[in-house]
């Protein structure tokens, strides 16, 4: 590994697979890593940096505290990382759904993603509720989410484009999903003290699987979430945020109809919540709007792999 090579914390981001906060954050805070400087003061990561932040984004990802892995070595994470890897054989002695399953076996989450399509295709709605329910069974929350339902909803997505699904069938899907994502989202209990987040999706985005995905698994991390649901317009966002003393907004963007719109949303939102409060914006459209985004100071989150780490380094440095 050539460490001679040094990267800007934007590459390092880019290659590690975490945002900027969070790398700061744990750089910060539990010194996980120590950079380079540069005469001016900036950071600088080294390849061997960045293997180091791969690894401590896969162990929290897997579950793990990064307070109680920051101290660990890239061989002690090498470790961690490969045994979180291994498929589970057996039920947790707990109880508890296992994060991860048997590959090939009938429960495997491609499996169950398959068994979903079949029913979608089928237009039967109680057997994908069925298939659902069974998978809550196995899997937690972020797992549920991340190995079953996002894979399976970007499948329909795919099939509808290439004309291989009718758009029936999409919709039958995405009406089950929400129902069964909205009553987990409902269920989940968090202290009254718990930071606040408001979900949404700006005018003009009317796609909010992805804004409900968002809402939820902030709950499973303790968050309290206010979902707004889809297409509200700037000033309506940041009423809501400041009447519910919103820490952070976050905002689904999954296409631009209108990057001129849009851009213009982004920036009446910055203006109406003032430079301190924190906004997060992920989807297959914000990738496409991330220098809007940069101009107004957001996070952009690549994936739902990076909201956990990111909503936990906002908790630690507001602590």
């Amino acid at each position: 590994m050539d460490n001679s090579i040094t990267y800007s914390i934007k590459l390092a981001s880019q290659r590690s697979g975490l945002t900027a906060h969070v790398i700061r954050i744990w750089e910060k805070r539990y010194a996980a890593i120590s950079p380079q400087r540069t005469a001016s003061g900036r950071r600088q990561y080294s390849e061997g940096h960045i293997e180091r932040l791969r690894l401590l984004g896969q162990s929290t990802r897997a579950g793990h505290s990064i307070g109680q892995i920051a101290h660990l070595s890239d061989e002690q994470l090498r470790s961690l990382v490969e045994e979180g890897s291994q498929p589970a054989v057996s039920p947790s002695p707990t109880g508890a759904p296992a994060p991860l399953d048997t590959v090939g076996s009938s429960t495997s989450s491609e499996a169950i993603v398959e068994r979903c399509m079949e029913a979608v295709q089928r237009l039967d709605s109680q057997a994908l509720e069925g298939e659902l329910r069974r998978a809550a069974l196995q899997f937690d929350h972020n797992s549920l989410i991340s190995h079953v339902i996002e894979p399976l909803m970007a499948t329909i997505g795919q099939r509808w484009r290439d004309g291989s699904l009718r758009i029936a069938s999409e919709h039958l899907a995405s009406v089950v999903v929400r129902s069964f994502i909205d009553t987990i989202r409902s269920a989940l209990r968090v202290p009254d003290d718990a930071p606040h987040l408001l979900v949404t999706t700006p005018l003009g985005q009317m796609h909010e699987l992805g804004a409900l995905f968002v809402a939820t698994l902030a709950a499973t991390e303790g968050w309290r979430t206010t979902y707004l649901g889809s297409n509200i317009a700037a000033d309506d966002i940041a009423a809501a945020a400041s009447q519910q003393r919103a820490r952070v907004v976050a905002l689904s963007i999954v296409y631009s109809i209108d990057a001129e719109v849009l851009a213009e949303q982004l920036h009446q939102l910055r203006e109406r919540l003032g430079s301190g409060a924190i906004i997060l914006a992920g989807g297959a459209g914000a990738a496409q709007c991330r220098a809007q985004l940069q101009r107004i100071n957001a996070i952009y989150i690549d994936g739902f792999a990076q909201l956990r780490p990111t909503l936990s380094a906002i908790r630690l440095s507001a602590a």
